[in-house]
């Protein structure tokens, strides 16, 4: 590396007895060039000081330069952030690896999760845990004994991550009470005929429905007046709609990017920010992309890369006539609809509406389609 080398300036001596005196006291040369009046002589940074020692006993006048000192410096300030957060890193690392800062839950669903959930909250094993602290077989025999939707679970440790492992039970279907739940509207429509097999109907043929809406409820009434749970069971039919729309200004301002780019990178542990490049954002209007990317290795240190790049734009007057663009939008917004409706649906109509305020026209299509529900998962 050139900072490891010395280079001395001599001026006003015998070259060739100066090169004899050096190597007679069997120190290593690099380089030497002469020119003129002066010379030069290269040697390593470790033979520095016997050099110099040498050259004051001879009376020989010198200068002295160490190569890439100003850029070792310059590389230092520049780093030191990167450095402090490096080294912060090699002292932490250790103190971190005997801690649990990370849950992961394995085999749970939707319907034993929230169990879970709350069990690791009520322990407090986050946001950090000593793992020393945490004991497996006592955390198993605890969640077991509160949990009515599990039917076997195991803790594990491993790096900082502690791993639940978790069956569920199964409970026969007709057992369950998830089925007990009203049949449901999967979209907006009109109900255009109903025929029922078990439940009590909540809605009638004509009705506007919104999606979420309890068509059948999930029970019938006896003759005491009592009511039956049951699962509702029927064959709706409702008229539904996939609508888009988009206003098209004719005259309008819209910002374009000129190639134009500054990027700004941070790294930050913890979220505090322990390095900044600190660039100076000159655009008058810019576009931003931020882009995070994890630097630590598992979990036990939370260090982050923060990327922002600004993008320069400038604003350009657009002048574009309805009639020129018609047939592509209105392309565009029925791809939109169709990709609303599943394939194989019954199509009933479709067609497409201007209205115009000014230089702006509002375009709408719609596809009118059939939907039939028998179950809750319609």
């Amino acid at each position: 590396m050139r900072f490891l080398f010395v280079s001395f300036s001599l001026s006003h001596l015998n070259f060739a007895k100066t090169l004899s005196l050096i190597k007679k006291n069997n120190l290593f040369i690099i380089s030497a060039q002469k020119k003129e009046d002066c010379a030069k002589i290269i040697v390593n940074f470790w033979n520095k000081n016997k050099i110099i020692k040498l050259f004051n006993s001879s009376n020989i006048k010198f200068e002295i330069e160490i190569w890439g000192q100003n850029k070792l410096k310059l590389f230092f300030k520049k780093s030191i952030g990167l450095l402090s957060a490096f080294f912060f890193c090699l002292v932490t690392l250790p103190i971190f690896s005997s801690f649990v800062l990370k849950v992961e839950i394995i085999g749970a669903t939707e319907k034993s999760l929230s169990e879970v959930e709350a069990f690791v909250a009520s322990e407090n094993i986050l946001p950090i845990s000593l793992k020393s602290t945490l004991n497996g077989a006592n955390l198993e025999e605890k969640l077991m004994s509160t949990s009515t939707k599990i039917s076997f679970v195991s803790f594990m440790i491993k790096g900082s991550t502690l791993f639940i492992s978790v069956k569920e039970k199964i409970v026969p279907d007709e057992m369950s009470s998830e089925n007990f739940l009203p049949l449901r509207a999967c979209a907006n429509g009109i109900v255009e005929s109903v025929e029922i097999f078990q439940g009590t109907l909540a809605v009638s043929k004509g009705s506007f429905v919104m999606e979420g809406e309890a068509l059948v409820m999930p029970y019938t009434l006896l003759s005491t007046g009592e009511k039956k749970d049951v699962i509702p069971k029927a064959e709706i039919v409702l008229r539904c709609f996939a609508v888009q729309s988009i206003v098209h200004n004719e005259n309008r301002e819209e910002l374009q990017q000129t190639g134009k780019k500054i990027i700004q990178r941070k790294i930050a542990i913890w979220g505090k920010t322990v390095y900044d490049s600190e660039c100076q954002v000159n655009f008058d209007t810019y576009n931003t992309v931020v882009n995070e990317q994890k630097l630590s290795l598992g979990n036990i240190l939370p260090i982050k890369m923060i990327s922002t790049v600004y993008y320069e734009t400038n604003k350009i007057v657009i002048n574009e006539l309805f009639d020129s663009v018609r047939t592509k939008i209105f392309e565009e917004l029925k791809l939109k609809c169709n990709s609303m409706i599943e394939n194989g649906t019954a199509v009933l109509r479709q067609f497409q509406t201007e209205d115009r305020v000014g230089s702006s026209v509002k375009a709408t299509y719609v596809i009118e389609y059939e939907k039939r529900i028998t179950t809750n998962e319609s």
